[in-house]
């Protein structure tokens, strides 16, 4: 009788042991440690900063596809349906990069740099962040930044060996023209995704100054302007968020949620009569695409024609904007109330002239960064439209 009670409680301590890190949720609620390491081999006309910044982008994309096995667990037993696409992007949004070595060394007529990296990854941002994708724009965005960095390296590629069959001087001055102008570009696209890697996690005002500086170094960088564009239009802050919508559209006329959220920014402070040929832009870049806006547009645009003066609504809350207080109060019409919107102080602040340089890149943030323009610290109109769903970022 002892030796079976002995042996039921042996039983039962073994199969407690053993079922414990069987529970997925627990084991996956811990943070998790990854080290990467990245390389780049510099050749003549480059510089050593931008070689080893391409080091580090090269290390932080090998942690991030050991992260996405993290993720990919993490979602399946929460029942997350993710794309290969998606799980990278939130792999790089909840990881912390600390740089912990970097190495020279000298390769033939070049210099080699190797870059080592710990990345902290936690899941405790991944089901905020898998929200963000449900806006379409956020996943193009992070195609299309891939896309660029492809094609920067391809390009510089061929420069290299433009370079080395240059047979004048002149020829060679001009070749290495294009290769500083090829790295002046990848650095405005490594601001542009530290900006949002900020925004999708809500740092709305570090996203802003990445984005700054990306215009600094490039002004041609049309998903800059809306993304920080999309930065001011989440705090209702909607001046500067016109101001960068039109610019986003002036550099790229084909953009057509950049149209969408400029009509919605033009109606929200009050220029309902502009927003109903912005919206009519949309609808016919769109073709469309996105059911919700589609329908939205037509909407509002249904109300504009038959009387723009009268034709906005009270605004819903906007449940993603941190930095707004809203209430509501009782209107001077019997049954009609007003919501009031206010910008706390400081919430518009532009940035600090120096901005940080991506996390954990080892190098100096480039020139002083440039200002939000101006009007972001302007209070929301009172006759605000009702803002559309979702702004995310393209």
């Amino acid at each position: 009788m002892r030796m079976h009670r002995l042996l039921f409680i042996i039983m039962t301590i073994v199969a407690g042991a053993v079922s414990f890190p069987a529970c997925p949720t627990a084991a996956l609620a811990e943070f998790k440690e990854i080290v990467a390491e990245g390389s780049y081999t510099m050749g003549e006309g480059e510089t050593m900063k931008v070689a080893q910044e391409r080091a580090l982008t090269d290390a932080k994309r090998m942690a991030v596809e050991q992260a996405g096995t993290y993720v990919e667990s993490y979602s399946k037993v929460n029942e997350y349906r993710l794309t290969e696409d998606e799980i990278k992007v939130v792999a790089s949004g909840i990881m912390e990069v600390e740089v912990l070595s970097v190495d020279k060394v000298l390769i033939g007529d070049g210099i080699r740099f190797r870059v080592k990296i710990r990345a902290k990854v936690s899941v405790d941002k991944i089901q905020d962040i898998k929200q963000k994708l449900e806006e379409r724009s956020m996943m193009e965005e992070y195609k299309k930044l891939q896309l660029d960095y492809a094609r920067m390296q391809q390009e510089l590629e061929a420069l290299k060996r433009q370079l080395q069959e240059a047979q004048t001087s002149r020829e060679k001055k001009a070749v290495q023209k294009k290769i500083a102008g090829n790295e002046t570009e990848f650095t405005a696209a490594d601001w542009v995704a530290r900006g949002h890697n900020e925004q999708i996690n809500g740092d709305y005002q570090s996203a802003i100054a990445s984005y700054s500086q990306a215009i600094k170094l490039n002004p041609q960088e049309a998903k800059a302007y809306y993304n920080r564009a999309s930065c001011y239009y989440e705090q209702a802050q909607f001046p500067p968020a016109i101001e960068d919508y039109r610019q986003a559209v002036r550099l790229n006329p084909q953009h057509a949620l950049a149209y969408y959220f400029l009509a919605a920014s033009l109606e929200s402070s009050g220029k309902r009569v502009d927003a109903l040929p912005v919206y009519q832009q949309f609808l016919e870049l769109d073709q469309g695409q996105d059911t919700e806006k589609n329908n939205h547009a037509k909407s509002r645009m249904a109300l504009l024609q038959q009387d723009p003066e009268k034709s906005a609504v009270t605004p819903a809350d906007n449940a993603k904007s941190q930095e707004h207080e809203t209430k509501a109060s009782t209107g001077n019409s019997a049954g009609t109330q007003e919501t009031e919107v206010k910008t706390p102080a400081g919430s518009a602040e532009t940035p600090e002239n120096e901005a940080k340089a991506p996390a954990g890149s080892g190098t100096e943030a480039p020139g002083n960064q440039a200002e939000p323009p101006a009007g972001s610290g302007t209070e929301t109109p009172g006759n605000q439209a009702e803002p559309p769903a979702g702004s995310g970022t393209e």
